[in-house]
């Protein structure tokens, strides 16, 4: 596997990551009872892997855009990765 290809599957699970634990703290502030601390840490949580996501997802666009036009092998190979 190209490293370019393997840095944009780095990056998808980091945001996917990043999403997985705003769902988390989500769903434990609608259905986990937090006290007020507890609240107050999930939000700022929330705040924190949203600013996190937002970041990556933007990293991951750019990447997109410079290998369209240097590496376009490697956007294949991740769309191949994934697709088989």
């Amino acid at each position: 596997m190209l490293e370019e290809t393997i840095k944009l599957e780095k990056l998808r699970q980091q945001i996917e990551d990043a999403e997985y634990t705003v769902g988390d703290q989500s769903d434990y502030l609608d259905l986990g009872k937090p006290n007020a601390a507890q609240a107050k840490s999930a939000k700022e949580t929330i705040t924190r892997m949203q600013a996190r996501s937002n970041e990556l997802k933007s990293e991951l666009h750019e990447l997109i855009a410079t290998l369209r036009k240097e590496k376009p092998q490697a956007l294949e190979e991740w769309v191949k990765f994934h697709k088989d």
